[in-house]
């Protein structure tokens, strides 16, 4: 069974004009049909392989009240697995509600989730993907210089990244006279405690003007070693433990981040544009257009989802005999708390290189 807040209900239908308005303007629906159209595809894919699906949707109309109602007045005993829903209110209901069936409730996009025994999480959790880049620094050879660059938002993450590199130099985003954050620093900022040889720079923000004030000024500050001129050879790196949307701004530089090896973990990787693709060849076939984000999410879960049930006697049985699995964006691996469900735990280390962003091998 599949369960998106599509909120049908809402939809101007009296005219395509609406319906089309009904789509831009409502974020719920837009996610529902991105999300629904790669299973579309995942199921397209299936049926080729030869697999046999019933499949119910099943609209929640982003309210609790209509999950309840949902499993109330459907037979869900014999329900191999749900995907959604993918609200965190919503899904905890469902889940709640299906653990006396024991049916396996999959979230697409939910982390720090109540993970009941019949709960699956197929979001890495923010400690993961912080872990992996701090486990990756502490290996890297010949680092002369560590330093963190933070606003005012992510001090608790600076100090955190300071207690486990205790040599670290904390640099903080500027403030004005009334104490609040201007996101920026300044080039001696930054220049003043640079070193020698390798500096490793952790950037933590949410703030995209302030993700291009530092990397502009830290790919600045690369330096050549010139014997003649005197200049030592300064090799910047720069990492993040929390890769969000300010980073994938249209100000940020692609040639600074690729020039600063800028490095980062994440659920999901991008898929090369160059190299030929059979999910998007189908995607684009059915649907003439470019799959995003949100419909790949949509394939790669319910390709996972499918492929581990019937290679298993079920989904529980799948985390021991399919340990590792990966699809087109995503990578699943499940562990078991040890009174709780099942929540992925493994992630995507990805770095800018050459004006293109490459799978780190560990």
């Amino acid at each position: 069974a599949i369960m998106l807040p599509f909120r049908i209900n809402r939809v101007n239908f009296d005219s395509i004009s609406g319906t089309k308005q009904s789509i831009k303007t409502d974020p719920y629906l837009n996610a529902s049909l991105d999300f629904h159209s790669g299973i579309m595809v995942a199921l397209d894919s299936l049926k080729s392989l030869g697999v046999s699906l019933k499949v119910d949707v099943y609209d929640t109309k982003y309210q609790e009240s209509e999950v309840s109602k949902i499993i109330k007045e459907n037979n869900f005993s014999d329900v191999d697995a749900v995907i959604g829903p993918l609200t965190t209110n919503n899904f905890e209901r469902a889940a709640s509600d299906l653990k006396e069936f024991n049916v396996p409730v999959i979230s697409p996009i939910g982390e720090n989730l109540n993970l009941y025994d019949n709960v699956f999480q197929t979001r890495p959790s923010a400690d993961l993907l912080k872990n992996k880049v701090v486990e990756y620094v502490k290996e890297i050879p010949d680092v002369n210089n560590i330093i963190i660059v933070s606003d005012t938002k992510n001090i608790t993450t600076s100090n955190s990244l300071k207690s486990i590199f205790p040599r670290a130099i904390q640099v903080r985003s500027r403030l004005n006279e009334e104490g609040k954050d201007e996101n920026y620093v300044l080039v001696d900022d930054i220049a003043l405690v640079l070193k020698p040889g390798l500096n490793l720079v952790f950037l933590e923000t949410q703030n995209a003007g302030f993700v291009s004030n530092v990397t502009g000024i830290l790919n600045a500050l690369i330096q050549a070693e010139n014997i003649e001129e005197e200049k030592v050879q300064i090799d910047i790196r720069l990492f993040t433990t929390n890769i969000n949307s300010g980073f994938e701004d249209e100000e940020i530089s692609n040639e600074h981040l690729s020039n600063l090896q800028f490095t980062f973990a994440t659920m999901s990787k991008t898929i090369d544009s160059e190299t030929p693709n059979s999910f998007v060849n189908r995607y684009k076939n059915m649907f003439n257009t470019m799959p995003n984000r949100r419909a790949i999410r949509g394939f790669d879960i319910t390709m996972d989802v499918v492929l581990r049930m019937v290679t298993s006697e079920n989904l529980y049985m799948s985390v021991n005999e399919s340990p590792l699995t990966e699809y087109v964006e995503a990578k699943f691996q499940y562990k078991k708390k040890l009174f709780g469900g099942y929540y992925n735990d493994t992630a995507y280390l990805l770095k800018y290189q050459d004006l293109r962003i490459e799978d780190v091998k560990q």
